[in-house]
């Protein structure tokens, strides 16, 4: 049964004592978080500095976690039966991916599996999922009596960057690899963590643990893995925990015979996940999954310089579409690839070699033309441009490309 009664601190009446309680959790994550990826391996041989020390810290943050968790009066009630339902929906998005394995193909697992490693695999998981789950549940009790909505998306969005390893975001460097990772792994890393903070929340710690340690030993264990195109990756992981999400919350909280849907919305200390809200942020997630991804016939593209000024500045999105490269004409603005760089600049020439096209462009702000840009690297026409949208991604870029400058 899903009990999301407000929860408080027994031996911690004061509200003040019950920040300080979330600021050390917090600052305990951030700690770990900094030292396990900045410090750790200057200090500590690799093979040590994984295994035990990597588990050790994750303990000490499960220990601290849970003497907190421990003292919140009125605790999620606690459903063993959802806490089955939640490692099966791990284990089912498991499945999913193998299913989707078969129709493109499998690799070896980059992991040992002598018995050795899988037990040390094991303890590995077992101590990362517990620490990570419990100071989850802990900060969701603490914080979700009151605009859970906010607390699940923040929870979520805090555990995405804490779970992401720092050299990861050197991607966001490039335009090109930016958004290869930011559908291939943080969107959906996002999806599982809003999963996992809602099963913390109305559950407790083990439902959301059930689930996330499915998934790491589906990936930690088994001795091949799928591998499937980053639109598939970025799909699935997405789409799936979302959906499952989705049913936990429309199909099992009205379930609990204590808390309904309308009690609890005449409670303002009480809030359960609206159905209105999330059937919109899927939908709203779909959209966009599907406008980046191209399935609309178009493609979304951050501008980074100031090469094309005045007409694109740094921070504006330009929208391109897919066209036949034979159809563009001199002045068209164009979007392509040139070795690992993507480039949206102006067709100036058009030259013809054999049964080929070649264009020759040049950035409207820039005085020498690019390299001749053949067919097969137009990735589409700019069909048109949204000012400064994407000054977030412009500033996170620098961020990171400051940080790895270090």
């Amino acid at each position: 049964m899903i009990d999301l009664r407000e929860s408080t601190l027994k031996s911690m009446p004061d509200k003040i004592t019950r920040i300080v309680w979330v600021l050390f959790i917090l600052f305990w994550l951030a700690d770990l978080y900094v030292f396990i990826n900045f410090i750790l391996y200057n200090v500590i041989p690799p093979e040590f500095g994984f295994f035990p020390m990597q588990p050790l810290l994750y303990l000490s943050l499960l220990g601290v976690s849970w003497l907190g968790y421990r003292r919140l009066a009125n605790r999620p009630w606690l459903s063993h039966r959802l806490v089955i339902y939640a490692g099966l929906a791990g284990l089912a998005q498991a499945v999913v991916f193998l299913g989707a394995g078969i129709f493109f193909h499998f690799g070896s697992s980059p992991y040992g599996h002598d018995l050795a490693a899988i037990l040390q695999n094991v303890f590995y998981i077992t101590a990362v999922t517990l620490g990570i789950e419990m100071s989850r549940a802990f900060l969701g009790a603490a914080l979700g009596t009151r605009h859970a909505d906010l607390s699940l998306a923040s929870i979520a969005i805090l555990f995405t960057l804490l779970m992401t390893p720092v050299n990861q975001f050197s991607l966001l460097s490039s335009p090109s690899t930016a958004f290869v990772f930011l559908a291939q792994s943080l969107l959906p890393a996002l999806a599982r963590n809003l999963l996992a903070t809602f099963l913390a929340m109305t559950v407790g710690p083990w439902a959301a643990a059930a689930y996330m340690g499915s998934l790491v030993c589906f990936e930690w264990l088994l001795p091949v893995l799928p591998q499937l195109p980053w639109q598939v990756v970025s799909a699935l992981g997405t789409l799936f925990p979302i959906a499952v999400l989705f049913f936990f919350n429309s199909r099992l909280v009205p379930e609990n015979k204590k808390t309904t849907i309308d009690a609890v919305k005449n409670k303002s200390t009480q809030t359960v996940f609206s159905f209105i809200s999330w059937p919109l942020v899927i939908s709203v997630g779909m959209a966009l999954f599907g406008f980046s991804s191209g399935l609309f016939g178009v493609q979304p593209f951050v501008i980074y310089g100031s090469s094309m000024k005045p007409i694109l500045n740094a921070g504006d999105i330009v929208v391109t579409r897919p066209v036949n490269p034979t159809s563009l004409l001199v002045g068209d603005v164009i979007r392509f690839h040139q070795g690992s760089i993507e480039v949206v600049h102006r067709i100036i020439t058009i030259r013809e070699s054999q049964s080929d096209l070649v264009f020759i462009t040049r950035g409207d702000n820039n005085n020498t033309n690019d390299s001749p840009v053949r067919m097969s690297e137009v990735h589409g026409k700019v069909v048109w441009v949204i000012p400064k949208v994407g000054l977030v991604s412009l500033v996170v870029r620098e961020l990171f490309t400051g940080i790895f400058r270090l």
